[in-house]
């Protein structure tokens, strides 16, 4: 069903918008740090509003037990980075070394069939680098604090929390144990 359907039916409807989940980007950044320190995506130079999915869970909760119906929320972080300020918080935050290097939709097809990705997948990725370049996933909303009642997590804060499997990289680099967790 589309949303426009969903909210043509009749029915009492909440939609939640999510923000790119800096959780699932943090994963790929430290990946491209344990590989060889350069973060490779065709989102070019635009400024995203990373939100974590413990975040969208209090916000996706909190829509549940809210009177409001027929709204739409745009979940947001607390700030617009770039990729190029997501790796250098990470750096900064987690002590490996990662930075970004903007690249074509030809070179991130190449290194995704590289990675041995199924068509349809290396096509949503594709998409989404083109969605983020045009600027459609870059609104900085304050929805979340309206709907939660506080300010999303910033990434800052948020990446230390994450199982990003940094383990004995983190060790190496005198990241404190208490600060990566390694399920």
């Amino acid at each position: 069903m589309m949303e426009a359907d969903l909210i043509a039916s009749g029915v009492d409807w909440v939609v939640l918008r999510d923000g790119p989940y800096a959780d699932n980007f943090a994963k790929r950044v430290a990946e491209a740090a344990r590989q060889d320190g350069i973060f490779r995506m065709a989102a070019g130079e635009a400024r995203l509003p990373f939100i974590g999915r413990a975040d969208l869970s209090e916000a996706a909760a909190a829509a549940v037990l809210s009177e409001r119906s027929q709204v739409a929320w745009r979940l947001s972080g607390a700030e617009l980075l770039s990729c190029a300020d997501l790796c250098a918080i990470f750096s900064e935050t987690l002590g490996l070394a990662v930075r970004y290097r903007a690249i074509s939709d030809e070179e991130q097809m190449a290194d995704l069939q590289r990675q041995g990705l199924r068509a349809d997948l290396i096509e949503r990725r594709i998409a989404y680098g083109r969605a983020i370049r045009e600027g459609y996933m870059t609104a900085l909303t304050d929805d979340f604090q309206t709907l939660v009642g506080r300010a999303p997590a910033r990434v800052r804060d948020l990446l230390p929390t994450l199982d990003l499997n940094l383990g004995g990289q983190a060790r190496q680099h005198g990241i404190p144990a208490s600060k990566v967790r390694t399920s």
